[in-house]
C-alpha cells in the first residue's frame, strides 16, 4: 500500500475526531497512571519492610544475630570470632538500633530509628560530603524534613541532646528516614554500654554445619536467634504480599476499563471506514494490510496514551500513597522517591500490549471487509436470533463454574482471582441478551424511546463494550465499599465484644507513633486504691512479634480462671485457619527471658486484629517470660451507682502529672480503632473513586461516539417531521439504555462478586471471616446519576445536529 495513503488513513481520522479520541487518551492514561502509582507504592512500601526489617543494611551479610528487645551483649562477637569452628567468618559487624524521638521547634516530633555503627571498623557510610567530620548523620529524606531548622534536639531515653544543623551529615540513600552514630557514642546517650542488637556475620562458605557450630555457641544466650538474610527477606516481602495482590488487581480493572475504551473506539471507527476499507481492498490491499492498519490505530492511541499515563502515575504517587499498614510507617515509605524500572517496563508492556490486544478483534474484522462492501450502505451489526441465546448460555456457563472453582480451592487465592476473571467476562456476556430484552419492554406509545432503544440492537457488540466499562466500574466500587463496610462493622462488634470497659487510659505520644506500652505499672497500682473501679485490665499489644519466618501480634491479658492452664495460650481464628492449627497444638515461641518455649493451644477465639494472626497470652504468663516494663492500656470497668462524669474529673485530677496519658470512654476507643482502620483502607477509597472516573469517562466517550455516529438518522428524523424535542428524546433513550443496563448488570455484578472477595479472597489472604454490611445507600445515589450522565453525554450531540446544516450531516465522515 501506498506509504501517504496509509498515514493518512491512520492520522485523518485522529485530526477529526478531537474529542472523542482525547476522551479516549484520558481514560487509557488514567488507567495506566492508576497501575503505575498502585504498582509503585506496594513496592515502597514492600522495601520499606525489606529495609526495616535488616536493620537498614544492605550489605551481603550471610547471617544477622538479634535478641529480644535488641539487648545482646558484645561478648558474643568475641565468642565467634575465637571459635576455631568459625574461622571462615571473614567479618563481624555489630549494630545498635533504637527509636528516637525528633523535637522540631514548632513543637512536632518525629519518631523514627537510629543506628549506631562500628565507625572505626567499618568506616563512615557513604555521605554527600566526607571532608568533614559530622557528629550525627541523617539520610536525605530526613534532613529534607528539618533542613530549615537551626537546631535539632534528640530525646535518647531521658536524656535529650541538641545538634546544630552544621553538626547534620547526609546519607545519600535511596530511602528510609533514619540516623546514624558511630555505636559507641549512641550506647553511652542510651546508656546501654556493652549492648547491640545485631551482629551481621559475612562468611566465605556458610554450611549446615557452619549454622550448627553458631548455633551452639548462642546455646547460652537464650534471648539470642539466628537468622540468614533469606529468612528474613522471605519474612518481609511475605507481609505485604496479600495487601500487594489487592492493589494490583483494583489496579488492573481499572486498565481493563480503559482497554474496553480502546476496543470500543476500534469498533465504531471499523464501521464508520467500512466503506474505506472496501475501496483499499478493491485496489488491491491485502486482508494482512486492513488488519496491520486498523491495529497500527490501537497503538497510535495506546503508545501516547500509556506514556502519559506513566508520567501521570509518577505524580499520582502522593495522591494514592499507602497511609498506613499495620507493618508499615507511612513516614518510612514516602521516604522512597526512586521509581524502579521494572515497574516502568512492565507499565509499558501492560499498556502497549493491552492496546494491541483490544484492536484484535476490530482489526480481524477489518481484515475479512470484502470489496463489496462499497455497495453495502447498512452499518448494523445487528446479530441474528441464535446469537443471543448463544451469549446468554456461554455467561451462565461461565458464571456458574467460576463459583465452583471460587469455593472449591480452600486457601488458594489464586483460584479465587481466576474465578473472579471469569465471573466479570461471563457477566459481560450477558449484555446482548440484556439489550434485546430492554428493547422487548419498550412502550410502543413512546416512539422516541422505541427508536433509542431499537438503536443499541444495532450494534450490540460494540455497546457491550461501552456498557461494560460502566458495569466494571459500578462492580468494583459497590464491592470495595462493602469490603471497607464489612471491615468497619466486623471491627465495631469486637470492640464492643472484647472490650466491656467504661474508661481506657493509654499513652497519647506512643499511641501515635505505633510504640508498645507507656502506662507505667504504678498507675495500675494508683487505680487499685480506687473503691469506685469494679475490675481493672491491663493490656499489652506487641505488634510485630516474629517467630520464624511469620510476622504475628501478642495480646497480653488477663485470664479468666478457667482459662489459665501452665504455659498455655489462646490464638485468633485467623491464625488457626491460616497455619491450620487447633486445641491441643502447640507452637514454639521465643521469649525473652526463657528462650524459646513451647506453649499449649487451648482454643482459638474470633479476634479481628492481625493480617497474620494473633497470639493472645494471659498477662501473668506474659510476665513471666517477657517481663513488664509497662502496659499499651489500662481498662476500668466502674461499680454501678458510680457517676462517671465525677469519676472522670477524679481521675484527670489524679493522673495531671502524666501530661501524655489520655483518657478513652467507649466511644473514643471505637474511633481510634476506626481511624486506624481508615488509614488502611485510604488508600482503596481513592482506588475506587478514580476508578470510577475512569468508567464515566469510557461511557461518557461512548454514549458520544454512538450517538455522534448516529448523526444522519437523527438528520432523517428531522426531515421527517420530528420535533427536537422527539429528536434529543430518542438520543436521551438511547445513552439512558446503555448507562441503565450497565448499571443494573454492575449491582447484579457487585452482589456475585462480593461473597468471592469477602469468604474466598479475603479468607484465604488474611483468614478472617468478616460480617457482611452492603452500602444500600448507594443504590438511590446511583440512579440518580445514571440519567444525568446520559443527559448531559446527549448535549453535545444534539447541540452538533442544531449547528450544522442537513446537507453537512449527510456529507460528513463522521
Amino acid at each position: 500500500m501506498n506509504l501517504k495513503l496509509y498515514f493518512n488513513f491512520l492520522f485523518v481520522y485522529l485530526s477529526q475526531q478531537k474529542i472523542r479520541n482525547t476522551l479516549i487518551l484520558v481514560g487509557i492514561s488514567l488507567g495506566i497512571a492508576l497501575f503505575v502509582s498502585t504498582g509503585y507504592n506496594g513496592m515502597r512500601a514492600e522495601r520499606s519492610l525489606i529495609d526495616f526489617s535488616l536493620g537498614f543494611n544492605s550489605t551481603d551479610f550471610q547471617y544477622r544475630i538479634s535478641g529480644y528487645k535488641n539487648d545482646l551483649p558484645e561478648e558474643i562477637m568475641g565468642e565467634i570470632f575465637y571459635n576455631p569452628n568459625l574461622q571462615t567468618i571473614r567479618k563481624i559487624s555489630p549494630s545498635l538500633k533504637k527509636d528516637i524521638n525528633l523535637k522540631l521547634s514548632n513543637g512536632d516530633s518525629i519518631y523514627l530509628p537510629i543506628l549506631g555503627l562500628n565507625v572505626f571498623e567499618d568506616g563512615i557510610p557513604e555521605s554527600s560530603s566526607t571532608n568533614k567530620q559530622y557528629s550525627i548523620l541523617f539520610t536525605r529524606a530526613l534532613f529534607e524534613k528539618i533542613k530549615n531548622e537551626s537546631q535539632i534536639k534528640i530525646l535518647f531515653e531521658t536524656d535529650e541532646i541538641t545538634f546544630d544543623l552544621s553538626e547534620i551529615g547526609i546519607l545519600e540513600d535511596e530511602g528510609g528516614m533514619y540516623a546514624v552514630l558511630d555505636l559507641e557514642i549512641l550506647q553511652s546517650y542510651l546508656g546501654v554500654q556493652d549492648k547491640i542488637s545485631f551482629i551481621y556475620l559475612y562468611a566465605s562458605e556458610p554450611t549446615a554445619a557452619f549454622e550448627e557450630e553458631i548455633a551452639n555457641v548462642l546455646k547460652k544466650y537464650p534471648n539470642a536467634k539466628l537468622e540468614s538474610k533469606q529468612d528474613i527477606l522471605k519474612r518481609a516481602e511475605g507481609a505485604l504480599k496479600s495487601f500487594r495482590m489487592n492493589l494490583l488487581v483494583v489496579s488492573l480493572i481499572s486498565v481493563l476499563i480503559s482497554l474496553f475504551m480502546i476496543s470500543q473506539n476500534l469498533s465504531g471507527l471499523y464501521f464508520q471506514r467500512r466503506k474505506e476499507l472496501a475501496i483499499l481492498r478493491s485496489i488491491g490491499a491485502s486482508a494482512r494490510t486492513s488488519f496491520l492498519l486498523f491495529l497500527s490505530q490501537a497503538l497510535v492511541l495506546g503508545i501516547p496514551g500509556t506514556l502519559l499515563g506513566i508520567y501521570l502515575g509518577i505524580g499520582f504517587t502522593e495522591l494514592f500513597s499507602i497511609s498506613e499498614t499495620t507493618v508499615t510507617s507511612s513516614e518510612q515509605v514516602l521516604s522512597y522517591k526512586q521509581m524502579p524500572w521494572n515497574l516502568i517496563y512492565l507499565s509499558l508492556f501492560v499498556g502497549v500490549f493491552g492496546s494491541l490486544l483490544a484492536g484484535i478483534l476490530p482489526s480481524f474484522r477489518a481484515s475479512n471487509t470484502s470489496p463489496m462492501g462499497i455497495i453495502r450502505e447498512a452499518n448494523s451489526q445487528k446479530l441474528p436470533t441464535k446469537y443471543y441465546t448463544l451469549f446468554l448460555i456461554s455467561g451462565i456457563s461461565m458464571i456458574i463454574p467460576s463459583y465452583a472453582l471460587a469455593f472449591g480451592f480452600e486457601k488458594n487465592t489464586f483460584t479465587g482471582f481466576l474465578a473472579i476473571g471469569m465471573l466479570l467476562f461471563g457477566q459481560i456476556l450477558l449484555f446482548p441478551p440484556v439489550f434485546r430484552f430492554l428493547a422487548s419492554l419498550a412502550p410502543k406509545n413512546l416512539p422516541s424511546f422505541k427508536i433509542g432503544v431499537e438503536e443499541i440492537l444495532q450494534r450490540p457488540l460494540g455497546n457491550t463494550f461501552a456498557s461494560g466499562t460502566f458495569m466494571l466500574s459500578i462492580s468494583l466500587v459497590l464491592t470495595l465499599s462493602t469490603l471497607t463496610a464489612s471491615y468497619k462493622k466486623s471491627l465495631l462488634d469486637w470492640v464492643d465484644r472484647e472490650n466491656p470497659f467504661d474508661y481506657s487510659i493509654v499513652n497519647s505520644y506512643h499511641l501515635e507513633n505505633g510504640i508498645s506500652g507507656g502506662v507505667s505499672k504504678k498507675i495500675l497500682g494508683d487505680l487499685k486504691t480506687m473503691d469506685e473501679i469494679e475490675s481493672i485490665d491491663p493490656f499489652i499489644i506487641i505488634s510485630q512479634f516474629e517467630i520464624g519466618s511469620k510476622v504475628y501480634t501478642i495480646h497480653a491479658l488477663p485470664f479468666a480462671e478457667n482459662e489459665t492452664e501452665e504455659n498455655s495460650i489462646f490464638i485468633s481464628s485467623n491464625l488457626a485457619f491460616l497455619e491450620n492449627l487447633k486445641a491441643g497444638d502447640t507452637l514454639s515461641i521465643p521469649t525473652k527471658l526463657s528462650g524459646s518455649i513451647d506453649f499449649t493451644i487451648l482454643g482459638d477465639k474470633e479476634h479481628f486484629f492481625s493480617e497474620r494472626g494473633t497470639i493472645i497470652m494471659d498477662l501473668a504468663l506474659y510476665e513471666k517470660y517477657f517481663g513488664i516494663d509497662s502496659f499499651n492500656s489500662i481498662r476500668i470497668k466502674l461499680k454501678k451507682n458510680v457517676d462517671p462524669e465525677l469519676f472522670l474529673h477524679s481521675l484527670k485530677m489524679k493522673f495531671t502529672k502524666e501530661q501524655q496519658l489520655v483518657i478513652f470512654d467507649s466511644e473514643g476507643l471505637k474511633n481510634i480503632y476506626l481511624s486506624g482502620l481508615d488509614k488502611v483502607f485510604g488508600t482503596l477509597e481513592s482506588l475506587k473513586w478514580t476508578a470510577l472516573f475512569i468508567s464515566t469517562i469510557s461511557i461518557f466517550a461512548a454514549i458520544l461516539h454512538g450517538l455522534y455516529d448516529k448523526l444522519k438518522l437523527f438528520g432523517t428524523l428531522s426531515i421527517l417531521g420530528a420535533t427536537q424535542r422527539q429528536i434529543f428524546a430518542t438520543m436521551f433513550s438511547s445513552a439512558l439504555s446503555l448507562t441503565l443496563s450497565g448499571a443494573v448488570v454492575g449491582i447484579l455484578s457487585a452482589l456475585s462478586l462480593i461473597p468471592v472477595v469477602l469468604y474466598v479472597i479475603n479468607k484465604n489472604a488474611f483468614g478472617w471471616t468478616l460480617q457482611f454490611e452492603f452500602p444500600w445507600i448507594s443504590l438511590p445515589i446511583l440512579f440518580i446519576s445514571v440519567p444525568l450522565l446520559s443527559f448531559f453525554a446527549s448535549l453535545y450531540p444534539f447541540w452538533k445536529i442544531q449547528r450544522e446544516s442537513l446537507r453537512n450531516i449527510f456529507h460528513e465522515e463522521a
